[in-house]
């Protein structure tokens, strides 16, 4: 007993989250059986059968990974673009009462708009980028802002007292700081920015993408691969998620090396 204790705290981190998806699928699989009405709710078998079936088709991979580089595009504009304002604002409060309020409105434009008024100004690759540019802007910008202002007021001036210049102080120290402060938040604002493209590309009906196939099974009835699809929408965050770990996990045991 002591013995499968042990196992159990020693694997927490793998066993739990296999039980929580376990018990998901036990329920799914029971309001299948209730509903029974394959339309309307797949069970986790036929829905599995449509997830490995997409991994056979050469439009999958098309469609996937055209997703991911119109979101990772507008992710990194944004986020390049947020950095500079961010630390603009950071240094001269003038710059930052004036942006203020244009990223209180950006926050606050519901995402459909966007989309739905960008589908009479551009093409649908072109406004896919630009949607999850526009929508992740105001959040990475409010996050890196507030990442500068939680700098440690201490290091600055002692920086300043041994007449170290504000270019050596920028490089050596608050760039780091920000960048290992915004690692994790900028990962999520990229699960953030794929699941925003889908979503464009399903209402735009961009080509070759993840978000017209999603788009494409619910106009065709297929729930079973509609439901595959949101799967792998899913996934693709976790990976995101996984990999961030793996990353800032390599970079502690450098460190720890030094």
């Amino acid at each position: 007993m002591k013995n499968f204790k042990n196992f159990l705290k020693t694997n927490a981190k793998i066993l739990y989250p296999l039980l929580t998806v376990g018990i998901i699928i036990i329920i799914w699989q029971f309001v299948a059986i209730i509903i029974d009405a394959e339309i309307i709710m797949p069970a986790p078998l036929a829905v599995a059968k449509e997830f490995f079936a997409c991994f056979i088709e050469k439009e999958f991979y098309v469609s996937v990974l055209l997703t991911l580089l119109r979101a990772l595009i507008g992710f990194i504009i944004s986020y390049v673009c947020a950095f500079i304002l961010a630390y603009f604002s950071y240094k001269n409060s003038v710059i930052k009462n004036v942006f203020y309020p244009i990223t209180v409105i950006a926050r606050g434009v519901p995402t459909m708009s966007i989309i739905l008024i960008f589908l009479y100004m551009f093409s649908e690759n072109i406004s896919t980028v630009l949607i999850a540019l526009i929508v992740v802007f105001p959040l990475s910008y409010s996050e890196i802002l507030s990442h500068f202002t939680s700098l440690d007021g201490g290091v600055l001036t002692a920086l300043k007292v041994y007449g170290v210049s504000n270019k050596k102080a920028f490089k050596e120290y608050v760039l780091p700081e920000i960048t290992e402060k915004s690692f994790f938040s900028g990962v999520n604002m990229l699960a953030f920015s794929v699941k925003l493209t889908i979503s464009a590309e399903a209402v735009l009906q961009t080509p070759n993408s993840l978000g017209s196939l999603m788009a494409g099974a619910k106009i065709n009835f297929i729930t079973g691969r509609l439901f595959a699809y949101t799967i792998i929408a899913v996934l693709l965050g976790v990976a995101f998620e996984l990999v961030a770990k793996l990353v800032k996990k390599s970079l502690n045991k450098k460190r720890g090396a030094l």
